[in-house]
């Protein structure tokens, strides 16, 4: 039986780690909104990833490992992350504009930088929802549709859709980084 409180602790730590990324990403310079974006839906599929348990054998963190259980799971970020915009009222068109690849679409660091930053700011609200990897998936898919919403603006949405998108393929896809040991 599915805990009735779940769907409300996925969708108010996805807030919250929505309000942690920004400035996490933010410098003097400002902000790269699609690194912002990705990072989130790179960390959801990170957190998709861990709950698979699998067994990586000789692959190294940042190294492509594909798996029934990506292919399987990754429906759901997307899904999550459509209902989301969705409820804020911002509509996605079924392609981006222009095409993902070009540069100014292209996050600035790599996965297992993204996680090196966010891992440990998003520990404790981890902790704070009482949800295990799957279900913080979720919530990091929360977190980047409120950013493609919040940035309309500045990025149009189905292009902020797409950037989340393949972000939750790859981190879904991806030997995370180990968990850092947080110390007390």
């Amino acid at each position: 039986m599915e805990d009735p409180t779940s769907a409300q602790r996925i969708s108010e730590c996805g807030k919250a780690l929505a309000i942690t990324t920004v400035p996490a990403f933010t410098s003097s310079a400002g902000v790269h909104i699609p690194t912002m974006i990705a990072a989130c839906a790179r960390m959801a599929g990170t957190f998709l990833f861990r709950s698979f348990s699998l067994n990586v054998g000789a692959a190294a963190p940042g190294d492509a490992v594909l798996s029934v259980e990506a292919t399987a799971g990754s429906p759901l970020l997307l899904r999550t992350c459509a209902g989301i915009l969705k409820s804020l009222g911002t509509d996605i068109v079924s392609e981006p504009s222009e095409p993902l690849g070009a540069e100014k679409n292209q996050p600035q660091q790599t996965l297992l930088e993204t996680q090196a930053i966010l891992d440990p700011l998003y520990a404790p609200a981890k902790a704070k929802f009482s949800l295990s990897d799957r279900p913080m998936a979720q919530a990091a898919a929360v977190a980047a549709g409120v950013l493609v919403h919040h940035f309309a603006k500045y990025v149009e949405p189905d292009r902020g859709f797409g950037v989340a998108s393949v972000a939750f393929a790859e981190g879904s896809q991806t030997v995370p980084a180990p968990l850092p040991t947080l110390r007390n």
